[in-house]
Order: C-alpha cells, then structure tokens, then sequence
C-alpha cells in the first residue's frame, strides 16, 4: 500500500442501485459516495424505502441492480467493511433504563 492509498479517505458508492420490497420497486437508478467522515441524514416518507436501502447498504440485502461497494469492493463481500459496521436496526434491543451515552458506550464495547 503506498502513502496515499494508506491516507485517502473510505468510500462507501452506490451505482445505479434498484431495491425492492415483496414485488414492489421503492426506487430505482440511485448513485452516490459516502466518503468516510461524511454523515447522511436519511429521511422520507413511510413505505419510500429508507430501511430497504439501509439494509443493502449494510449487505443484510442484495439490490435488484447496480452495485453497493466500499472502496472498490461489494459490501457483502468485503470482511474490512463488516467489521468496521455497526448498525442499529429498527429493533436494536437497547435496554430502557440505559441513557443514550451508555448505550453507545456498551455498543463499541461489543464491537470491540
């Protein structure tokens, strides 16, 4: 690895990428890169497609087309970008009497 692959930053890209719920299309053709540092604010209205895409984005699901790639390689294939993942899904199991700070902090500690 030379000094500026070692220093240039993770890209997280999705290329032209179609996700689908049962037999319906909740979108189609969607491209971007994230790159590391960046942050997404993901929003939309019910049934648009947010948490599908979240779980292609995690490699939980395949996308019906395009790609989902981190640095170059398909998310679902890459052991890098699974162990640096964390993701809290709809039903994360954090415990109710546990503020958000310590709930974090037992979820990096999980995660090593």
């Amino acid at each position: 690895m030379t000094p500026s692959e070692a220093s240039a930053p993770l890209t997280l890209q999705a290329i032209e990428v179609t996700g689908v719920r049962g037999s319906e299309r909740l979108f189609q053709n969607l491209s971007f890169a994230i790159a590391s540092g960046e942050l997404v604010w993901l929003r939309g209205t019910n049934g648009s497609g947010k948490t599908t895409l979240l779980r292609l984005v995690t490699g939980l699901a395949a996308p019906e087309s395009g790609s989902i790639t981190w640095n170059g390689e398909p998310v679902r294939k890459s052991p890098d970008y699974r162990s640096a993942l964390v993701h809290l899904g709809h039903h994360n199991g954090l415990k109710d009497d546990l503020t958000a700070l310590e709930s974090l902090r037992f979820l990096c500690q999980l995660h090593g």
